[in-house]
Order: structure tokens, then C-alpha cells, then sequence
């Protein structure tokens, strides 16, 4: 894949198609299969098809439907292994430039991957944006992308998450920097990524994005928030003090780093953080910690009462190691609060010790009855 960023050689091979997209002739890499196409006028009635791809790869073939509508860019992965049977995975927005331009698709034949990006229709002739990703683990993971906008750079991303810049004017490597990131789509966030050597220097530490499975889900997304520096808070396994301690008693949230809030429930601010390079945590913190003027909505939380139909553990780090704060059994009733992505849902158990706390399980192990 990183063949496909360097120097955006590459460029020439898009250019036909772009010339044809310009022109309104609304040419696509692949054809758009009859119930894709069915499904993205049910979610999406007033979204234009932008480009669809299709990435064959060792688990199946993967369907990539683009759509733009009142300016946001999505992108609706699809398994399209079975015609007339495809099933929807995700659909992000993070994970693509939203600016305005010709938006193309294109995968790559030689290892499962494709690249999306972004031409000025003045300036045909060179990228504005772009970003790469290939099949890894049964997910496209991030390796590469460009914002021409930001610095005449391009970065190479290796799964070990180290980013090489690449100077796109003078063609030669500029560099590298250790980054600490998630690298799935479904978590990738383009306006996050360090797009020049400079900025990766000063902060490699890239917060996650978020994906949703159905756009009326009541799906959880966090928005940085810049707090106040230099200072620190205690963090809470439900919304109140009366909840225990997050890291058996002893979390805790410094505002250095980046800090993502969901939202507000009863004067309590759920929220995501860093602990370390693979770790990751959601807690609650006082809203008292918001610095002054900052605006958080209220959490829309549903209250169902469901069932564990297998073992599992909750956790607070769904999207970085799953490390559990308990282990629940199969028959354990459970509070639905709401969804984060398709694959993870918020939750609230009583121990045996009668003592509540909120995590989350993974949506296969919920009855949703």
C-alpha cells in the first residue's frame, strides 16, 4: 500500500476516471450491487453514490459504498461474499476528508487494501488528499495518507504504527516518528492524523474515531475536548462518586493529553482517555471539570433490561485491549444503555455485593430481546 502514496505516482492511473466524474458522466469503480444500492437509498434517501469498490480479500469480498449528503462524506462497508445476501458492517465518517472535490475509490489488487482520495477539479492533475488501508485481522487497518493542504508531505503508517513522511515535491524520505493510534478504520479520525513530520514530533498520540452501524442507533461518539491543563481527576465506573473507582481505585485522568467526551448524565461527563500505548479507558468525571463556556449535550440513555446469553467480560476499554473489570456469566441481567459502533454496548450490572457499575459487552453477548 505504501507503494501507493509515494510521490503520488500513482496519480496518472486515477485520472481517467477523474476527468469522467468531472465531467458528470458519474463513473464508478465497480458496479453497485442491486441491494447495496437498495439499502443506501433506505438509510440515505437524499445522498448522492460518490464511488463503490470492492476489495476481494482472504475472509471474502468487502463492498465500499461512498455517499455524500449536505457536505458529509460517508463510507458504508459491506461483506458482499454472498450476492443478494450482503451484510452492512459499519459505516464511518472520521475515517474520510470531508472537503469538496472529485472522491474516488480504488482498490488494490495485489494485497487487499484500497485507497480513497480527494482531487481539486481546478488542479486535476495532483491529489489534495488522500488515505490507505489494507486487510489485516479481519478489519482494513490505516498505511498510509496526505492532506496537501496541511504540508507537502505523505505518510507510510507500518503495523507497528511507525509513520514515515515522504516529501512529496522532492520525492525522498524525510523521516519517521513512533505513533500511538488505532489504526482500524472503523476507529480512524483523518483530521487527527499528524499529516506532516513536524506536527507527528510534537504529538504522535492520535485519538480515536468512531463508527455506527445504523445512523437512528443510539450510538456513542466522543468529541475532543481541550481542558484545562494541569490538572487532574478522578475517574468513576458509573455516574456518581457512589460508583467505584475506575482502575481497582486508582483511575484517574490528567489533562495533558487528549480527553473525548460522549456527553452529560446527571452532572457526570462520560468520557475516553489514554493510559498507556495500547491501553485505553471510558470512566465518568465531575462536569465540573469542563473548563468555562465549554457545552456538553445530555447522554441519551435507553434503561433495558436484557440477559448475557454467553460468558463475556466488561470492560471500560472496548476500543484498545478489552481488559476486564469483571467477568459475567451467562444469565447475568444486565441495563442496556446504549450502543458504541455495532460491536460494543454500554452497560450497567449489579455485583453479587450489590454494588452497580457501568461497562460495556460485546453486542453478541446480549439478548436484545
Amino acid at each position: 500500500m505504501r507503494r501507493m502514496l509515494a510521490g503520488l505516482l500513482a496519480a496518472a492511473l486515477w485520472l481517467g476516471l477523474a476527468v469522467a466524474m468531472a465531467e458528470g458522466t458519474g463513473t464508478l469503480t465497480d458496479p453497485v450491487p442491486s441491494q447495496v444500492a437498495f439499502e443506501a437509498e433506505w438509510l440515505y434517501p437524499d445522498a448522492e453514490i460518490e464511488d463503490y469498490a470492492q476489495v476481494r480479500t482472504p475472509e471474502g469480498t468487502m463492498g465500499l459504498l461512498m455517499l455524500r449528503e449536505g457536505g458529509v462524506r460517508r463510507l458504508v462497508v459491506y461483506d458482499v461474499t454472498e450476492m443478494e445476501n450482503e451484510e452492512r458492517l459499519y459505516i464511518t465518517e472520521q475515517a474520510l476528508p470531508q472537503d469538496d472535490g472529485i472522491a474516488l475509490l480504488r482498490a488494490d489488487e495485489e494485497e487487499p487494501g484500497f485507497m480513497m482520495a480527494l482531487i481539486d477539479p481546478e488542479h486535476e492533475e495532483y491529489w489534495m488528499k488522500s488515505v490507505s488501508f489494507v486487510w489485516r485481522d479481519g478489519d482494513f487497518h490505516l498505511t498510509g495518507f496526505m492532506d496537501r493542504r496541511v504540508g507537502c508531505e505523505s505518510a507510510a503508517v507500518s503495523a507497528d504504527h511507525t509513520l514515515r513522511y515522504h516529501s512529496i515535491d522532492r520525492d525522498e524520505e524525510i523521516g519517521s516518528v513512533q505513533g500511538i493510534l488505532l489504526d482500524a478504520l472503523r476507529y480512524t479520525d483523518f483530521e487527527a492524523l499528524p499529516k506532516t513530520m513536524e506536527a507527528a514530533e510534537k504529538n504522535a498520540d492520535v485519538p480515536p474515531g468512531y463508527c455506527c452501524f445504523r445512523g437512528d442507533w443510539n450510538t456513542l461518539f466522543g468529541k475532543n475536548v481541550r481542558f484545562n491543563e494541569g490538572r487532574t481527576f478522578p475517574v468513576h465506573e458509573g455516574p456518581g462518586e457512589e460508583y467505584p473507582r475506575s482502575g481497582e481505585g486508582k483511575g484517574a485522568v490528567g489533562t495533558n493529553g487528549w480527553i473525548q467526551v460522549f456527553g452529560q448524565c446527571n452532572g457526570w461527563l462520560l468520557i475516553q482517555y489514554r493510559i498507556d500505548d495500547t491501553r485505553l479507558r471510558i470512566g465518568w468525571i465531575g462536569a465540573s471539570a469542563l473548563p468555562r463556556g465549554a457545552r456538553v449535550p445530555e447522554l441519551i440513555l435507553h434503561d433495558d433490561e436484557q440477559e448475557i446469553v454467553q460468558d463475556c467480560a466488561l470492560t471500560d476499554d472496548p476500543m484498545g485491549s478489552g481488559g476486564a473489570i469483571l467477568q459475567l456469566k451467562q444469565g447475568t441481567a444486565v441495563r442496556h444503555k446504549a450502543f458504541l459502533g455495532r460491536d460494543w454496548e454500554l452497560v450497567a450490572v449489579t455485583t453479587q455485593d450489590g454494588q452497580t457499575v457501568w461497562g460495556f459487552v460485546p453486542s453478541e453477548c446480549m439478548t436484545h430481546g
